[in-house]
């Protein structure tokens, strides 16, 4: 039986590039990471492509009564690379110091003071990826926020060695956290999906992501008190979901409606949902917003007890039709498919 070792550095570039294209990804991401020569040649040539996801909520992480799911529970966010070639999925989990030290994963020699281990596939519910130790107590924020550090850094190696294909970042909770201060920004700023939960969004940062960011995707769902219809209207974004903190006007929607009918704004809009605040006391009163709003619309007449909560309207310049519902609260504007075969 021979001993001798596959000649990878002696192949030509191409033939080499295809050799690293079919090693296992998670072993060659784990390489990626010790091996200088490996990494420069990553660097070099990116030969795979990959959507990569950054995810923020320390909800399950804090939760008195955990239960145990798909691992690992603790974590508090995450690094996700999507693999759209292959449909594999490899994460990066974040949780603290003293669960990562505890596992019995394969060690990854990193970064001195950095634990990381390759987690087991089979042993975690079929679920690929590393266990990153970050925080001392998930629960809490340690000062300096070192764990934002090894996210920061992780993601610019990442970056380097693998061709993005689009960039998603979702912060749903996290404590102690400058969500609009951190260093996502300053990797791109361009998003296919884009959700901010549960975090502060004040006036400078309202015209951050309207104005700094391009994102087909964004969904804000903390009543942010700064972004108005006009700003919804425009937008460029495919798909828009925005929560507003107070009841919203019945004439602006009845203009941004008809402004989209005519083939004026929102062009490239997929689907488009606004709602205002949940409130028992102002249903009586968001029935009269909701016949307002089809009364305005020329979808009903006069008579009141209509039971209208939705209608297809159709975009005037190029005849695309969309399904419209309101119910005094929340407005929808969603494309519907076209299933006509074009005539030559």
């Amino acid at each position: 039986m021979s001993n001798e070792t596959f000649p990878l550095w002696k192949l030509p570039q191409v033939p080499r590039k295809l050799v690293f294209q079919l090693i296992d990804i998670i072993d060659l991401l784990e390489i990626s990471m010790t091996s200088r020569p490996v990494r420069k040649f990553l660097t070099a040539f990116k030969p795979h492509l990959v959507d990569l996801t950054w995810k923020f909520d320390d909800s399950q992480a804090i939760r008195r009564y955990r239960v145990v799911g798909p691992p690992p529970y603790e974590t508090y966010m995450y690094l996700q690379l999507y693999f759209p070639c292959s449909k594999q999925e490899i994460t990066y989990y974040f949780v603290g110091k003293n669960k990562a030290r505890s596992s019995q994963e394969r060690a990854v020699n990193w970064k001195e003071d950095v634990v990381m281990k390759c987690m087991n596939k089979k042993e975690m519910y079929e679920r690929q990826g590393f266990m990153v130790g970050g925080r001392d107590d998930c629960r809490r924020a340690d000062p300096g926020n070192p764990d934002l550090k090894i996210m920061e850094d992780l993601s610019t190696h990442l970056t380097q060695i693998l061709r993005i294909n689009s960039y998603n970042v979702k912060h749903l909770r996290l404590s102690e956290f400058d969500f609009f201060g951190c260093f996502v920004w300053n990797i791109t700023k361009k998003f296919k999906k884009f959700v901010a939960k549960n975090v502060e969004i004040n006036k400078e940062a309202t015209r951050f992501i309207l104005k700094d960011l391009e994102i087909e995707d964004v969904e804000i769902m903390k009543n942010c008190k700064w972004i108005t219809i006009n700003d919804v209207m425009e937008s460029e974004s495919k798909k828009i979901k925005i929560r507003f903190p107070n009841d919203m006007n019945v004439d602006e929607l009845v203009k941004l409606v008809n402004l989209w009918k005519s083939g004026n704004i929102l062009r490239d809009m997929k689907s488009l949902s606004l709602e205002g605040p949940f409130d028992v006391e102002k249903m009586l009163l968001q029935e009269h917003y909701r016949l307002k709003f089809f009364k305005k619309l020329g979808i009903i007449g006069k008579r009141p007890d209509r039971n209208v909560f939705e209608n297809d309207i159709k975009r005037d310049t190029d005849g695309q039709m969309a399904r419209l519902f309101f119910c005094g609260r929340q407005m929808t504007l969603d494309l519907k498919e076209t299933t006509e075969k074009k005539v030559n």
